[in-house]
């Protein structure tokens, strides 16, 4: 071996067994001849390897951070320079961070704060000469670059280098090549750490600046020193978050840390460091954010807001007129957000552990997809229809809800519920999931019964809600039972403050919750009021990250209604006045005077209303516990029929248009019905959901005189039945040949094609001479019919473009009056509200409550 290389193989060996600390690599046995170390084991990862996921959570990084300030510390009392301080000499295990690799350690020379007899020699001078450089270029001190004589100062240059990038993710010293890497450490100061990480304690922000200093004599003097900052700064952030400490016992403990703190630096002759500290600890900050100009959200396309882990990017969804939606990002230290080329139709965003991508699905290809937040390609990892919610976690596994079953195209999910896929793609499972509830219905108006994963903090249990019984339960990977936490109108997520945030009754939410034990502490409490939320997905706007940043909107939520008199061009000719609810199945009544309406109210519970269009009020007509939903008038608007789970499942009853109260039973089976329409000959047609993958169309004798019967009944999924104007004729939707297309066929007969480019919501106008649908990409459509003496079905022609909807291609409520108007009931364009944004958020709530506001 060579002489140099032996020598400084004896020097660590020598070094390292010398050494007794809990955050440094034990040595056990050293070999001459041959030469060896027998060293501790660890397992773990380096520093290095966890900083290329990203910065770390500021509680995890002023804890190791401490632990190898501390293992430096002992290092230099006992005389020795570590000279290579960098995040791959830093080993993350289960006990904490171990500092490895002596290699380049050598005797220090007497330092302040030490006697001198402490300095132990322990490798020949010449080993080490003036001018010999040595260590990592990016972590060097400005001695190290010069070559001149290195102490515990120039350890405390690198450490500080390496705690600014746990904290930032970012180097701090950067350049195009070795020559501009140490011009900039010789010459410049980084940014502060607060300028990219913004929540930052201001007493760590100069701490780190303290390290870096260019000359010795301006940094910290010793490691202890620096320890004692750390643990203060963790301490003070530990009590500001603690939510429900006694505040007496939280001014004890503030006391002794603080008085522990100012001795320690009194010793240094640093105390007004402390003192500066303490004035700047725990900054809170709240600010909003204004969506980009003319942007508008549109049912189902809520402006779902996400924070990266890190704090420091914003991504949400944005729909614009003209536009199906992209999804936008904007980073905290920008004063402008950005579009992601390449995301049209994104919904539903949510971030990749390392804060580097954003996983979002598109309502144009009923995907899930991948996209870096600083623009690039769009990976698409797998099928995801009806998607209620996605989470990642650091082992490359995303979590996402979605129906088996799709209105808009066919999937190979095998079931509903929650999938697990990898971040890579591939082909999605299912996770087992122990059921705590029976299913109120097989029927629901999007999405899976379990909705909204979110990982908690382990990466293996994730909440979720089940949204029959709207309970938020804890699932896991590893085993398919299931813990009950509470009941919310939303999802929930874990904030890293150690709480669970959810909604009720348009209030954000907060509890403290245990994440290891699954255990809620204390009390809710209000953290924000009118939370936007979308009834249908049963998902509200708000997100935290990792680093205690809160973000949420409030203001008007989706699913409401908005209906407007058309044109055979398209021309607006006027709305009815006073229809605006969060609403679904508008359907208007022959005399063309009256609209019997869903309403749902803010617990999620739905009910029929009648709106009288003439008059411009609105009657209740259904009340009590269970949905009622879909409404359709008798042909002489005497009677509405409707579908309610008042037994379980959804079935067919009937109640007197100006009645009020629980109606009369009609039809019940095991599987849920849905209605459509009410034929001039007394005839109820409606679909029953077969299968969770199938509908089929069934009809009913309305006075009960004959059992009903299925009219269309296929291995494809039937729906949406409408009867031409004599009875004769059914126009439904089918999926049957991949794609959702209309067809015509008699009462009892075989299909006739209608579309041929995709069709939904078909309708008969009042003489049957013409039927009318919306094509696959929204526009009005019409097609010319001829029934007898043979059936004659003329080419499409297209009418005009749907106003803003709900996109789902089944959420339209259209009709056409006797005078030729078309009466289109659509999801209203909701202006985006401004997004509230809350550093320290649960200091911002606690300095809110102390002052009144």
């Amino acid at each position: 071996m060579d002489p140099i290389l032996s020598q400084r193989f004896r020097r660590e060996a020598q070094a390292l067994a010398a050494l007794n600390h809990p955050n440094i690599c034990t040595v056990h046995d050293v070999g001459v001849e041959p030469r060896y170390l027998v060293m501790e084991y660890l397992h773990g990862e380096t520093l290095a390897v966890r900083l290329s996921r990203g910065p770390l959570p500021m509680a995890e990084a002023l804890e190791y951070g401490a632990a190898i300030a501390d293992a430096l510390d002992a290092a230099h009392r006992a005389g020795l320079v570590h000279r290579d301080v960098k995040p791959s000499n830093i080993i993350l295990t289960e006990a904490g961070a171990k500092l490895v690799d002596f290699g380049l350690v050598r005797s220090a020379a007497p330092f302040p704060g030490h006697d001198e007899a402490e300095a132990v020699t322990t490798v020949p001078a010449d080993l080490t000469a003036p001018g010999m450089v040595l260590g990592t270029l990016q972590y060097m001190a400005p001695e190290q670059i010069h070559g001149t004589e290195a102490d515990a100062r120039t350890d405390i240059f690198s450490f500080g280098a390496v705690l600014y990038e746990m904290v930032t993710g970012v180097k701090p010293f950067s350049g195009k090549n070795s020559f501009s890497l140490m011009a900039a450490i010789l010459e410049h100061d980084p940014p502060p750490m607060s300028a990219r990480q913004p929540m930052t304690p201001a007493a760590l922000d100069s701490l780190v600046a303290i390290c870096l200093a260019k000359q010795p004599r301006n940094r910290w003097q010793n490691a202890r020193d620096v320890t004692l900052q750390l643990e203060w700064i963790a301490q003070t952030s530990a009590a500001t978050v603690s939510a429900d400490r006694p505040a007496q016992s939280r001014g004890r403990l503030a006391w002794w840390v603080a008085a522990a703190s100012v001795l320690a630096l009194l010793a240094a002759g640093l105390s007004y460091l402390a003192l500066a500290s303490l004035r700047h600890a725990a900054e809170a900050i709240a600010f909003s954010i204004t969506p980009p100009d003319q942007s508008v959200t549109r049912m189902p396309l809520d402006p779902f807001t996400t924070v990266s882990p890190d704090g420091r990017h914003i991504a949400f969804t944005v729909q614009r007129e003209g536009d199906g939606g992209r999804l936008w990002v904007r980073s905290l230290n920008s004063p402008d957000a950005r579009v992601l080329p390449g995301t049209e139709g994104a919904f539903i965003p949510f971030w990749s552990p390392d804060s580097l991508e954003i996983g979002f699905f598109s309502t144009r290809d009923h995907h899930l997809k991948a996209v870096p937040y600083a623009g690039g390609p769009v990976r698409v990892l797998c099928s995801a229809p009806s998607p209620l919610g996605g989470t990642w976690n650091r082992d490359g596994v995303i979590l996402f809800s979605a129906a088996a079953t799709s209105e808009y195209t066919p999937t190979s999910l095998g079931a509903s519920g929650v999938h697990r896929v990898s971040a890579a793609g591939g082909e999605p499972t299912l996770v087992p999931l122990t059921i705590l509830t029976e299913p109120v219905s097989a029927y629901r108006r999007y999405g899976a019964r379990e909705a909204w994963p979110s990982f908690l903090p382990d990466g293996r249990r994730f909440l979720y809600r089940d949204a029959d019984s709207g309970t938020i339960v804890v699932g896991s990977l590893d085993s398919p039972d299931s813990t009950p936490l509470l009941t919310a109108d939303a999802q929930a997520i874990y904030s890293a403050t150690g709480h669970l945030l959810f909604v009720r009754e348009g209030t954000l939410m907060g509890q403290t919750f245990d994440a290891r034990r699954l255990q809620l502490q204390g009390e809710p409490f209000r953290v924000a009021e009118n939370i936007r939320f979308n009834a249908q997905l049963g998902g509200a706007v708000f997100s935290a990250s990792d680093s205690g940043v809160l973000a949420y909107s409030s203001g008007a939520s989706q699913g409401t209604s908005r209906a407007v008199w058309m044109d055979r061009a398209g021309q607006v000719l006027g709305a009815p006045r006073h229809f605006s609810a969060t609403v679904y199945h508008n359907r208007l009544f022959r005399d063309d005077n009256r609209v019997a309406q869903e309403r749902v109210t803010s617990g999620g519970v739905s009910d029929i209303w009648l709106l009288d269009l003439t008059q411009g009020r609105t009657v209740r007509v259904t009340d009590s516990p269970a949905d009622e939903e879909a409404p359709v008038a008798s042909p002489d608007g005497t009677e509405i029929l409707y579908a309610s789970n008042e037994n379980g499942v959804y079935d067919l009853y009937r109640i007197p248009a100006g009645g009020s109260g629980r109606g009369e039973l009609v039809y019940q089976s095991s599987h849920d019905k849905h209605p459509y329409d009410w034929s001039i000959d007394g005839l109820i047609a409606f679909t029953v959901f077969a299968q969770q993958t199938r509908r089929d169309i069934w009809l009913l004798d309305s006075l009960g005189s004959t059992e009903p019967r299925v009219a269309v009944g296929t291995t494809a999924s039937e729906d949406q039945p409408r009867f031409s104007p004599d009875g004769r004729w059914l126009a439904y939707r089918s999926d049957r040949t991949g794609r959702h297309e209309v067809y015509i066929q008699p009462v009892s007969g075989s299909p006739i094609p209608v579309s041929v480019e995709g069709g939904s919501e078909p309708f008969w106008r009042h003489d049957g001479r013409e039927l009318f649908f919306v094509s696959s990409d929204d526009w009005m459509s019409a097609v010319e019919v001829r029934l007898e003496p043979h059936v004659e079905i003329g080419a499409p022609s297209r009418l005009f473009r749907i106003p803003p909807h709900c996109g789902a291609q089944d959420c339209f409520d259209i009709a056409v009056t006797r005078d030729g108007r078309f009466f289109v009931a659509t999801a209203d364009a909701v202006p985006d509200a401004p997004m509230r944004v809350l550093y320290n958020w649960i200091s911002v709530l606690n300095t809110d409550r102390a002052t009144g506001r």
